[in-house]
């Protein structure tokens, strides 16, 4: 994993690119949180769902650049097959949450821990302290993510009407 610049993160797979509102981010992302089988809580109905929520997610984080939401381009093929980001956690306050949403059919590759795992690394090397990850309990596939990454439960808060498990990572602080 090397990190680019802070707009763009590319691992062994996956070119990591801010999202836009052009019609194929839009399409793209309308593909991962219209699909309720990705997004349980409140998927987009339709492609202008999908560019407001485009607008909403970005401007969450445009006051920290270290801070975004990275749409998940394959390198071999161009496709978009998810997202990830690192925004402000709406509970608990204060924190920095480091998520992960890959499309369905895309799923079981070893991308969300790829992309995650580049993040995290983006994340600690931008100087934050301290991650967290916001999991529905029967979503085994991003708890697998979250323990491949070495967060460890910390916590379970109510987000978007369901319990959340929140799993934390610390920066290991510099050796002296």
């Amino acid at each position: 994993m090397s990190r680019v610049s802070t707009a763009e993160i590319r691992t062994p797979r996956l070119d990591l690119r801010r999202w836009t509102t052009d019609d194929r981010d839009v399409a793209a992302f309308f593909s991962i949180w219209g699909d309720p089988r990705v997004i349980w809580w409140g998927h987009c109905a339709d492609h202008d769902a999908a560019r407001t929520a485009i607008h909403r997610v970005t401007a969450r984080c445009a006051d920290d650049p270290a801070l975004g939401w990275w749409a998940l381009t394959e390198r071999a093929t161009g496709a978009i097959v998810g997202n990830a980001c690192l925004q402000p956690a709406p509970i608990p306050i204060g924190e920095i949450e480091l998520g992960w949403h890959l499309a369905f059919a895309h799923q079981g590759q070893g991308y969300g821990t790829e992309a995650a795992r580049a993040l995290l690394a983006h994340g600690f090397a931008s100087g934050l302290r301290r991650l967290i990850a916001e999991v529905v309990p029967l979503n085994w596939p991003s708890i697998a993510i979250a323990r491949k990454l070495g967060m460890k439960p910390v916590d379970v808060v109510e987000r978007n009407g369901c319990g959340h498990v929140v799993f934390a990572i610390e920066r290991a602080r510099p050796v002296a």
